[in-house]
């Protein structure tokens, strides 16, 4: 069952960076957000707010038995840099891939894009072998019209085996999410709520639409095999998949959807597989 948790309020605007939570994230000034035309709108991936670090692409974080803990400053006009090492040769890597095999993995990202064809999609890839996932994608213009849309259009891949997952949107988000998980604690602030629609429900596997539907005769996910697709016609998409992974989405900018308590007994099995699975309870 889908909850939409009726008394949350936007996030003011704030001027200052107030102290971190207990995620470890520092807490940035929010984007100004136009909910007449749901478009991305805001300051500048320069502008006040940003963290003053150096932007990249490509970024791979692997870790063991560590969390991972990422302000990122996506610059899409970045070229490839070598492959990591273990990587096999001729993989195609994501503009972001942030994994651990223990541990929480927390993403705050800003995406820097001129608004060209050649970098219309950011590819990103969040997972956690026993922990939650936590990602921010920020509510901001790159350089280009404000009239019209200029972030890239997204394709995230998240996986929380034996956590939850957390995610914050910009308002221009459209397209389908697919959620897998054997746990019926899906929930969305009222916003964007009012923006998702059910299409299916087989097995656990749950796909919503957020936004308006394509009016055309088949979804654009830029993988049809052909290069015909135009910006009108791409859509946002999102998959995440866990085992026992409750997921909670919002707006960026919006209060944190409340903790939903799981079910006793799915605790409990919860519980054993994450330990015979990993050797940890936590």
């Amino acid at each position: 069952m889908t909850r939409v948790f009726p008394n949350l309020e936007t996030i003011p605007e704030r001027s200052n960076v107030k102290d971190q939570n207990a995620w470890g994230e520092v807490d940035l000034q929010q984007s100004n957000i136009d909910e007449e035309t749901e478009t991305c709108v805001g300051d500048e991936v320069d502008g006040p707010g940003i963290p003053p670090i150096p932007p990249t692409n490509y970024l791979h974080i692997s870790k063991h038995d560590s969390p991972v803990n990422e302000q990122v400053i996506l610059d899409l006009s970045m070229v490839p840099p070598p492959l990591p090492p273990g990587v096999a040769s001729g993989t195609v890597c994501k503009n972001l891939t942030l994994h651990t095999t223990n541990g929480h993995v927390t993403a705050e990202i800003w995406i820097r894009h001129d608004g060209s064809t050649e970098s219309k999609r950011v590819s990103m890839d969040l997972s956690t072998d026993n922990g939650a996932v936590r990602a921010t994608v920020h509510d901001r213009f790159s350089p280009g019209d404000r009239s019209i849309r200029t972030l890239p259009f997204l394709n995230m891949e998240l996986r929380a085996n034996h956590g939850d997952v957390y995610l914050s949107l910009p308002r221009c988000f459209r397209g389908p999410i697919t959620i897998r998980t054997r746990d019926d604690r899906i929930a969305f602030s009222p916003a964007f709520g009012k923006r998702t629609a059910l299409i299916s429900d087989v097995s656990g596997d749950r796909v919503y639409f957020v936004g308006d539907r394509p009016r055309g005769g088949r979804w654009r996910n830029g993988h049809n095999g052909d290069n015909s697709e135009t910006v009108e016609d791409l859509l946002d998409q999102i998959s995440i998949d866990g085992k026992y992974t409750s997921v909670r989405i919002r707006w960026d900018g919006e209060e944190e959807v409340p903790f939903m308590l799981p079910d006793p007994w799915k605790a409990f099995w919860s519980g054993a597989e994450r330990f015979f699975a990993t050797g940890r309870v936590v």
